[in-house]
Order: C-alpha cells, then sequence, then structure tokens
C-alpha cells in the first residue's frame, strides 16, 4: 500500500507561491546550517506554552521543519540527515521547555550541584525518541500533500511515546498552546488532550502542504491537492473553536459549593530542612491556618510535602495540628515511612486530619512518581554508584502507591487526589462508568464520581521562571476532562479554585499582613478562603476515555491514504 522511500530532488516552489521564499530557503540548507536552524525553530516553539501561549510560532515551527525534512531527501544520505534534523529540532524545544530540571539540582548544591550535567539527559533522551520515530516514518516520505497527514501521525506517535514510555514525561505536549478556560481547550471535555493536540498537530502543520517539491503541470490535483491539507484543517479548528465558544457561553454559574482555605507558608526548598526552620515552617501554618471559630472554613489544604518530616510519625507536630483544627478537617501532603519493610519503604502521601482521628481519616499515596526527584530507576544498581533521588527526605526516594481512587470521608465531599507530576497525566482519574436505574435510565454510578479534585504539589523545585505557571495550566486540563472543579495548593506555584471549565475563578494571595505576621526573609505566604465551584456533568472524555483519540488518528491514515504523493 506504501511506496518505499526513495531520495528525490525536490524541486522549487512554483512561480506565485508567496511561501515559495522561505521554502526555497529552507529546503536548500544542509550540513550544519540546516540543524542550527531546527535547533532554533525547536527552542523557538516554546513561546507557543505558558505564559505566553503565542501559538502562532509553533505553527511556524512544525511548518518550517516539514520544509527542512523536505530538504533531507537532497542529501546523500536522506534518512541519516532526517534523523539528526529531528534530534536537533526536539532537543531545542525540549531544551529550552525543560530547563527547570536544573533548578531542582540546585535546591541541594553540596548534594547535587555536580550533577546538573544530568539535566540535559532528559531532553536529549526524548529528542531521540522522536528522532527514532521520525527516521523509521521517513521511509514513506513523499513530495506531495500526503506527507503533512504522515508528519502529523509520526509527531504525534512521537509525543504519545514520550508521554507514556518509561513512566512518561507529557510536559508541554502540543495541546498545552492553547490556555485552559479558553474555547479551543473546551474541546478536551469531548477527547482529552491526547485529543485536541491531534488537532493541533494537524492544524499547524497543514500549511506546509502549500509548497512541496512536485512540478505544476501533471501533479495529481495540482493546487487544488496543495490546499486541502490546509482547508481540513481550518474546518476542524474553526469546529474546535465554535463548539467551545458556546460551551462556555451556554455555562451558568450554579450553586458552591463549601468553603476551602488553601495555605502556603511559601517557604523556599533550600531552607525547609533547615534545624532553625524547620519549627518555623509549622508555626507559620498554624498561624495562617488560624485556630478553628467555628466561622472559618471548615477545610483546609496544606501543599504537598507541607512540613519537613513525616507528619502522622511525628506527635510533636502531629499533636498542635490537630489541636489546632478543632472541628475542620486539614488535607495535607506528608511524607509516610513504613518500617515493617526492610529497608523501610518511604511514600509521598496526602492525608485527611482531624482533632478527632487518631491519626488520619484517609491517606492515599501518590501513583505517579517523578523519575529521579522522588524515584531512581534502577534503584539497587544507582545506590551502589551513590545515585538518590533529589528529594530531602528519602535518600533512596519513594515508592508508588496503587492508582488514585476518590477519598470520602466526614465532612469533605469526596475529593479525587493529584499529588504534584500526576497532575500532567489524563486519564488517570478513574473513569466514570454507567449503571442502570429499575426504570432503564442510565446514571452516573456514585462510587465511580467525586465531587472535585485536590492537587498539591511543591512548585519551589521549579525555578524561577515559568514552569509553575505551566505545572498549573497542565492541572487545569484535568479540570476540563472530567468536568470537576479543582482546588490547587502549590509550594512556592500557583494557588486557587478552578470550575470544570478550567477557568480560574479564585487565586490564593499574600496575607493581610495586619492580622498576621509578615513573612521571614524570601518566603512567599499564599491564603486564599473559597467556595468550591460546583461540578459539572460527566463528560464525554470520562467515560470513554481515548475512544475518539482512535477515531481521529484513523482518520490521519485515511488522509495519508487519499492525498497526493507525488
Amino acid at each position: 500500500m506504501f511506496e518505499k522511500f526513495v531520495p528525490v530532488d525536490v524541486r522549487l516552489a512554483p512561480n506565485g507561491n508567496f511561501l515559495s521564499i522561505p521554502y526555497n530557503f529552507l529546503n536548500a540548507l544542509s550540513g550544519t546550517k540546516a540543524l542550527i536552524a531546527c535547533l532554533v525553530l525547536g527552542a523557538l516553539s516554546n513561546l507557543s506554552f505558558a505564559p505566553l501561549n503565542f501559538w502562532p510560532m509553533m505553527m511556524i515551527s512544525l511548518v518550517s521543519f516539514v520544509w527542512l525534512l523536505d530538504g533531507a531527501t537532497r542529501q546523500p544520505n536522506a534518512r541519516s540527515a532526517a534523523f539528526w534534523r529531528t534530534l536537533a529540532f526536539a532537543f531545542g524545544q525540549f531544551g529550552v521547555g525543560f530547563h527547570w530540571v536544573a533548578f531542582a539540582f540546585l535546591v541541594d548544591p553540596k548534594a547535587h550541584a555536580a550533577l546538573v550535567w544530568l539535566s540535559l539527559l532528559l531532553p536529549l533522551g526524548l529528542a531521540f525518541i522522536w528522532a527514532v520515530i521520525v527516521r523509521v516514518a521517513f521511509n514513506f516520505w513523499c513530495p506531495g500533500p500526503a506527507r503533512v497527514m504522515l508528519f502529523a501521525f509520526t509527531i504525534f506517535a512521537a509525543e504519545w511515546t514520550r508521554g507514556h514510555l518509561f513512566g512518561g514525561f507529557p510536559w508541554n505536549i502540543p495541546a498545552m498552546v492553547w490556555a485552559p478556560g479558553g474555547a479551543v481547550s473546551q474541546t478536551a471535555s469531548l477527547f482529552g488532550v491526547w485529543g485536541l493536540s491531534v488537532i493541533t498537530i494537524v492544524l499547524f502543520c497543514a500549511p506546509a502542504a502549500l509548497c512541496d517539491g512536485r512540478t505544476q503541470v501533471g501533479t495529481k490535483m495540482g493546487g487544488v491537492g496543495r490546499a486541502m491539507p490546509a482547508i481540513i484543517a481550518a474546518l476542524l479548528f474553526g469546529a474546535a473553536w465554535g463548539w467551545g465558544s458556546h460551551r462556555i457561553a451556554d455555562a451558568e454559574d450554579g450553586a458552591l459549593g463549601p468553603m476551602v482555605r488553601l495555605v502556603d507558608v511559601g517557604v523556599p526548598q533550600s531552607e525547609k530542612f533547615k534545624p532553625e526552620v524547620r519549627q518555623l515552617v509549622l508555626r507559620r501554618y498554624l498561624q495562617l491556618t488560624e485556630p478553628d471559630t467555628g466561622k472559618n472554613p471548615r477545610i483546609v489544604i496544606w501543599p504537598e510535602g507541607a512540613l519537613p518530616y513525616a507528619l502522622l510519625q511525628y506527635p510533636d507536630a502531629l499533636d498542635p495540628v490537630s489541636e489546632n483544627l478543632g472541628a475542620r478537617r486539614l488535607i495535607v501532603g506528608t511524607s509516610f515511612v513504613n518500617r515493617q519493610f526492610h529497608p523501610e519503604r518511604w511514600f509521598n502521601a496526602l492525608a485527611v486530619l482531624s482533632q478527632e482521628s487518631m491519626v488520619a481519616e484517609a491517606v492515599y499515596y501518590k501513583h505517579r512518581l517523578v523519575p529521579f526527584g522522588e524515584m531512581v530507576p534502577f534503584r539497587k544498581i544507582a545506590a551502589r554508584l551513590g545515585i538518590g533521588a533529589l528529594q530531602q527526605i528519602a535518600e533512596a526516594g519513594f515508592y508508588a502507591g496503587p492508582k488514585p481512587a476518590p477519598v470520602s470521608v466526614e465532612g469533605v465531599p469526596d475529593f479525587q487526589p493529584l499529588i504534584c507530576y500526576e497532575a500532567l497525566f489524563p486519564g488517570l482519574l478513574p473513569k466514570r462508568d454507567q449503571e442502570k436505574d429499575l426504570s432503564g435510565v442510565a446514571k452516573d454510578m456514585s462510587f465511580e464520581r467525586a465531587d472535585w479534585i485536590v492537587n498539591i504539589s511543591i512548585d519551589a523545585w521549579f525555578g524561577p521562571l515559568w514552569a509553575p505557571a505551566q505545572h498549573f495550566e497542565h492541572a487545569k486540563y484535568r479540570a476540563i476532562e472530567e468536568g470537576l472543579p479543582m482546588a490547587r495548593v502549590a509550594s512556592r506555584g500557583v494557588s486557587g479554585l478552578v470550575d470544570g471549565y478550567g477557568r480560574v475563578t479564585a487565586l490564593a494571595t499574600s496575607p493581610d499582613f495586619d492580622k498576621y505576621p509578615e513573612d521571614p526573609k524570601g518566603w512567599k505566604a499564599r491564603i486564599l478562603d473559597a467556595h468550591i465551584p460546583t461540578a459539572l456533568l460527566p463528560t464525554l472524555y470520562s467515560r470513554y476515555r481515548e475512544l475518539f483519540l482512535i477515531f481521529m488518528l484513523s482518520i490521519l491514515l485515511v488522509g495519508w491514504i487519499s492525498l497526493p504523493r507525488n
């Protein structure tokens, strides 16, 4: 069905095409110049992500990259040229986009600064995934418009692979160019961010078909064939934007849920575990939480790893925390150590505390762990080499818990916990199934459906640039996909409440220092009292997950088969 790739002499684009000048320029590049162009374009594509969300830059980058791959067919070893050009483009994108990984090595510079060079291995490894997959797909490259559908399918395959392989790293996948809460982002409620990524890639690379190496005379479908991918992409985008706009316009403000208090003392991660600071962190959290007056919010949320010790197993901290709560409930991130194992096992956990509970009313153990940040691959071998996890409380790293499931405790609406990195993963929440009541009418199974999402995080690891804002954007997409409101508390990150459309309803701000003691130097406390937004009806994505994604990928393959190749 597919023809094998044969290197071709890509001719100049036809006269009169306004894109012929950049096409001819990029097509003619070779050697080092071509690699530099790919590297720069990959780096510039990051302007499309938060906080700028200048999405046209991703379109410019991908169109230019397609034309550079066209130019690779003119090289003596075309497949090798495609491999290295892809490696350069992807390394430019991931090297800039994942800059924040280097900051994690500098939180404890005495222990990890010498290993900061390892932060380059992540973008290089992900770029290698891209390069291998493009190298395989390049066997079917062709000069006609069909190559754009092939390119879209190939880039999606590369992105999906890096989002799932070895636990996955789906940071800044293509869908993330659309600010959550906007019109286009609403389509994530239909087919998730992976489905939105397919539409995004097709939209952004489609204009590349307007120029190719074929002559105008004798080409199949002529200019119509060249324009077909752009027409299809425009129709897809128009439908997505129109449907999303209509969804937001029809949104109604329902009855608000209980009020919550979000608290982050904003201690720098580099100071948190110093002996002279540990007790100050606890006192500061108690000050901002305040004793129970009966009028303050009944639910309090602290971030991931709020205190620099295993709270549930440290009575000197647990007792004052419980006493301060009164009749309220506290959702808090904490470490937990299970000493029944030898050697002992540490977990990154979320616990629900009350004054009445002896230890905790519920505990959730984080399921998705950050490689090298929280766990070390090949743990035993790494230990012999002296390589430990970057986090500061369990040097050998954390162990993973079971898959996330809703937490149900008295006094708190059922919620779905997500700790830090877990907010990057679509579909991690339990699927909303259906059952039939006595009348035969389908209804949602209540035990499969949480009322809201609680996302706690330590964004202090990400440095001072744009990574904390991007982490918040990822989390907001989980609210859109599930149709559930979200409360997010991130240490030195963005904390606030998000509705089921991905719109921010309230953001945590600096406390009133006339009421509370001022922050210690360098700290950035944030506090918020606000109502939880109402949950929406179950979304198609929450019920069917990736079913629509499979359908969309099938359409891409049909496009590759149907559009002119030569």
